[in-house]
């Protein structure tokens, strides 16, 4: 259990819909019952939850924006995803050789009907849309 910093506690492994780290929904106005906010270290709360082999509704999409070292998270980032799910790393242009080194010989593909959904690679993840195939 973590505290928000309205003084609701909350549950850190509650499985929901979607999850984000970041506010709790007392402080998102657009707030939906439909995802669960959690204030944790991001970092933290993935080692965690890839330790705990809690089984979370599929399909997910992980979007990494905490501009942390890739290579240093991605295999609790792995280990969470499987066949179908999405990972968006935000942020990406000048992370593009880190990523290619990060996901070489792993079963990931750049969807380009979301990266390029807008116009090629209009988005602020470059390349970086990816889908997780079996």
């Amino acid at each position: 259990m973590t505290q928000c910093r309205c003084g609701r506690a909350q549950e850190i492994l509650r499985p929901q819909a979607a999850w984000t780290c970041g506010p709790c929904a007392c402080e998102n106005p657009h707030s939906d019952a439909r995802i669960t906010f959690i204030q944790s270290d991001c970092a933290g709360w993935l080692e965690a939850t890839a330790r705990s082999n809690i089984e979370l509704p599929r399909p997910r999409l992980l979007v990494e924006d905490f501009h942390g070292e890739l290579s240093g998270f991605f295999e609790h980032i792995d280990s969470i995803l499987t066949a179908g799910d999405y990972l968006v790393i935000e942020d990406s242009n000048p992370k593009q050789s880190a990523i290619a080194q990060t996901i070489a010989g792993l079963p990931y593909a750049v969807d380009t009907k979301y990266t390029d959904f807008f116009g090629i690679n209009c988005t602020s993840a470059i390349n970086s849309i990816f889908v997780k195939r079996a």
